[in-house]
């Protein structure tokens, strides 16, 4: 494997989710498609017509990962025609040590599914435009009208802090089921609440794929970890154990 996707794939800058209540809140665009093993968010002001955030999740490993972040960052802040236009050919070529030298094969499976983002998102594009245009004008219409997606936050954050341990058991193991386990389970893999330690960190133990799969410490745990914080409690970190670090004998 060449220098340059080892470098992205372990350091990854634009790994993480984009929220429909983040989008909402600043009355902007949320686009996002899943192919294979790898999700993309956009996150387009609808004035500007420019990406203003690009972030992605991976269960394919190092090859991935680094083509996720090299997209990512190659069509943040962008304008959207052009970020819908990325190519297989020119994300290779970011991936590559040397200009003459691919880092890649034409036929690499990662590269297949490149063009099909940029027609996804595309087709998304006039609707979802439309609609946070409309938001925007009904806000200034109606500027004072009920709380934020910030401020629901905040009252989410408060009920945690008030919670006691079953309440806060329970807000956690609602979320794995309804929001996590199902892309898990998916790809033959799954994740259960094991304790939660004071103040706010989650362990949880993987099963199935997840076991032994290389985004277990990475994306697949910032994916949780950043589910929890935005449906659960903003200051949430998870620690992901295996079943042998919880076994007494």
């Amino acid at each position: 494997m060449n220098q340059t996707i080892e470098r992205l794939s372990r350091n990854p800058l634009h790994r993480g989710a984009i929220f429909q209540d983040d989008a909402d809140d600043k009355a902007v665009v949320l686009l996002q498609c899943k192919i294979d093993t790898l999700k993309i968010y956009l996150m387009v002001d609808p004035v500007e017509n420019l990406v203003m955030k690009a972030r992605f999740f991976t269960y394919g490993g190092l090859v991935y990962t680094a083509l996720a972040e090299a997209h990512c960052a190659l069509i943040e802040n962008r304008p959207v025609d052009e970020a819908f236009l990325v190519t297989a050919e020119t994300l290779e070529k970011q991936l590559r040590d040397r200009p003459d030298e691919r880092a890649l094969p034409e036929d690499a499976p990662e590269l297949a599914h490149v063009a099909e983002f940029g027609e996804s998102f595309a087709t998304e594009w006039p609707e979802k435009k439309a609609a946070a245009l409309a938001l925007r004008a009904v806000r200034a219409k109606y500027a004072n009208l009920g709380p934020s997606a910030s401020e629901i936050k905040r009252a989410s954050d408060a009920k945690w802090m008030e919670a006691d341990d079953d309440e806060r058991r329970e807000m956690v193991e609602k979320v794995l089921e309804e929001e996590i386990s199902a892309p898990l389970r998916a790809d033959g893999g799954g994740a259960k609440l094991i304790r939660i330690e004071d103040p706010a960190k989650v362990v949880i133990e993987y099963s199935g794929a997840c076991g032994n799969c290389s985004a277990a410490g990475g994306s697949t745990l910032f994916y949780i970890e950043d589910t929890l914080r935005d449906r659960v409690f903003s200051g949430i970190t998870v620690e992901p154990v295996s079943p042998a670090a919880e076994d007494p004998a």
